[in-house]
């Protein structure tokens, strides 16, 4: 069989890595020209930040088995058994046990900040790395090159790329958001497209500041802070303290804060990356005692970083994979249709592989 996975984020490598291992020809497509999706990390000046998604979940065993597989087990490190502090009436205080998945934004049910979350000792890039070497010689990737159109003829898939001639398939994964997703498949299921067209999601700014110690007065003396959901859009979502929870996230005489933000109508692109910076620096100051300018500033922005999941979303997700199923071999996979975060991302990967494979 082969296929064409669109999107190479941890979804569309979990996908292909099931595929391939039962014997499936894949050619991943990413149109950006790194592989990893929202798993980016970045290393300036003894700081490592994590630009996007920054631990393996704290729920299930998915994430560290896999890493384990992947050669990866003696890089785990789990999180410092510290408190997470909430920010309520402009002050931090601890979170009550049992309120972190609704301070969260979370799903009910989510342990997020329950479990110590555990990442990799050279950042979460490590497992995309390691994942892209297991593939090679097994699977075709091909980053800075993406799927621009779908067409069905007869039993068989055409793939319009960016560069180069098109590709045929028996099945297509598309494990990217929901709006590229709805924009692909609308020629060949209206009906499809326009349930994806309804799955929303938020926007999130990530500011990453390092700073010396000297400049923060608050002990850093937990994991970070949340801010209450109905607090937060827009504006100040949440603060890790990366340096109090792993090692090696920043030198000796510093500290590292990484704080997400949910951007205002039009700021996510009309903002440039100093004012983020300021921003945050400026949001940051008043509760953490901050007294000097940061070390560094690295800033990253994602477009459909958090699903908006509401309760027509799950019957949004069914009725577009119904519908497409009746054109063809063509599944969804990713964190926006089936779970929350990188596990989630994975297990959807797999499952929609999984799939595939029992249609074949």
């Amino acid at each position: 069989m082969k296929v064409v996975v669109t999107g190479g984020g941890l979804a569309g490598l979990a996908c292909t890595t099931e595929l391939v291992a039962h014997g499936a020809d894949v050619v991943l497509l990413e149109t950006a020209d790194r592989l990893g999706g929202q798993i980016r990390t970045t290393r300036d000046a003894g700081f490592l930040i994590e630009d996007g998604a920054a631990t393996l979940d704290p729920s299930g065993d998915l994430c560290p088995e896999w890493a384990h597989d992947l050669g990866l087990g003696r890089d785990l490190v789990e999180r410092r058994d510290l408190p997470m502090l909430v920010l309520l009436n402009g002050a931090l205080d601890r979170v009550q046990s049992g309120d972190t998945a609704a301070l969260f934004g979370l799903p009910a049910g989510s342990s997020a900040g329950e479990a110590a979350p555990v990442s990799l000792r050279d950042g979460m890039d490590s497992l995309v790395g390691a994942v892209v070497r297991s593939l090679a010689g097994k699977a075709d990737l091909r980053s800075g090159n993406g799927a621009v159109a779908l067409q069905r003829d007869g039993n068989a898939w055409t793939v319009s790329l960016e560069i180069g001639p098109a590709l045929t398939a028996d099945a297509i994964a598309l494990t990217i958001p929901p709006r590229p997703a709805a924009w692909l498949v609308h020629p060949v299921d209206a009906a499809a497209a326009r349930a994806l067209s309804r799955l929303s999601a938020r926007a999130t700014v990530v500011v990453t500041l390092g700073f010396a110690r000297s400049a923060v007065a608050h002990p850093l003396d937990a994991a970070g802070f949340t801010v209450p959901l109905e607090a937060a859009e827009p504006g100040l979502h949440s603060c890790a303290f990366s340096s109090s929870q792993f090692d090696n996230r920043a030198p000796a005489d510093a500290v590292l804060l990484r704080a997400v933000i949910r951007p205002g109508r039009g700021e996510l692109v009309g903002v440039t990356e100093a004012d983020w910076a300021n921003r945050a620096v400026e949001l940051l100051a008043p509760l953490l005692g901050i007294r000097d300018d940061p070390l560094g500033a690295w800033v990253s922005r994602w477009p459909e970083a958090m699903p908006d999941y509401g309760p027509r979303y799950a019957a949004d997700v069914g009725a577009a994979r119904e519908t497409l199923r009746s054109v063809g071999q063509i599944e969804l996979a990713g964190a926006a249709y089936d779970g929350w975060g990188v596990d989630g991302a994975i297990s959807s990967g797999r499952a929609a592989a999984r799939r595939l494979l029992k249609r074949h």
